[in-house]
């Protein structure tokens, strides 16, 4: 079983193809290996204009669906720029050690 699930969003704008990837996300959440998995979200190119916002990604994700058990944290990131990248690690370091 995995223990987390990591993903990386790199929009700024919502369009079709991130419409399927909200899909295949809860597609795979309720997959039976990744059940238990916490999961992190990276809000990638930060450094952009205009960048998705947490609340946005909430609702684009449709996190807010998610059973209450699911833990999930959204992180603010720039790749490029490495801001954000170690906070979202070590959230996931916590929240696996705290189990």
């Amino acid at each position: 079983l995995a223990r987390a699930l990591i993903i990386v969003m790199e929009i700024c704008r919502w369009g079709f193809a991130e419409f399927a990837a909200r899909d295949e996300l809860h597609g795979l959440l309720n997959e039976e290996l990744l059940r238990n998995a916490i999961l992190l979200v990276y809000l990638n190119k930060q450094d952009l204009p205009n960048p998705l916002t947490e609340a946005e990604a909430v609702e684009k994700l449709n996190l807010n669906t998610l059973p209450e058990d699911r833990r999930w944290h959204l992180q603010p990131c720039s790749a490029i720029n490495k801001e954000g990248v170690r906070e979202g690690l070590d959230w996931v370091v916590q929240q696996i050690h705290s189990r």
